[in-house]
Parts: structure tokens; sequence; C-alpha cells
């Protein structure tokens, strides 16, 4: 396991995010953010993108796309459980 893993794109990263709120209709109040992080899980691949939503009032909500930030699609988004 290494502690330095290549920087994500930040371009890729504002792409992902406009996929997500297009995906899921999402208003401009909620703060979405996304990462890319090592993968703890058995059986995980090496990365996993990590989906994080905010709004005032609300508990963050977090969802996980087990492939890395740069190759997740709208279609990876449909029907996306939120991680409890």
């Amino acid at each position: 396991m290494s502690l330095f893993k290549p920087k994500v794109d930040p371009e890729k990263a504002r792409q992902l995010k406009d996929v997500v709120r297009e995906a899921w209709a999402l208003p401009e109040e909620v703060i979405i953010s996304v990462m890319e992080v090592e993968c703890m899980e058995p059986n995980c691949p090496d990365l996993e993108t990590n989906i994080i939503l905010m709004s005032d009032g609300c508990e963050a909500r977090l969802f996980k796309v087990y492939k890395p930030l740069a190759e997740v699609t709208s279609n990876d988004l449909v029907g996306l459980k939120e991680v409890q």
C-alpha cells in the first residue's frame, strides 16, 4: 500500500460533480464532494470514488463507486445506494 497516489485531475472531479448533479437532479444548494480513495474493503479494487452530498440542516450522505474517479459514469449512479 502506497501512501502516495497520483493526484486526481481537478477537471475530472468537476465533471463528475456535474454528472452527479444532473443524474440525481440536485438543486444548487446541495454541496457535492467527490474524492478518490484507497479501497480498504475485501475484494475491492485498489481505488474507489466517494461521493458526499451535504446541505444545510441535514447529515452528509455518502455514496461509493468501486472504481477510480476518472472511470465513473452516469450509469454507475443509477440505483446507487447510500452507505449507512
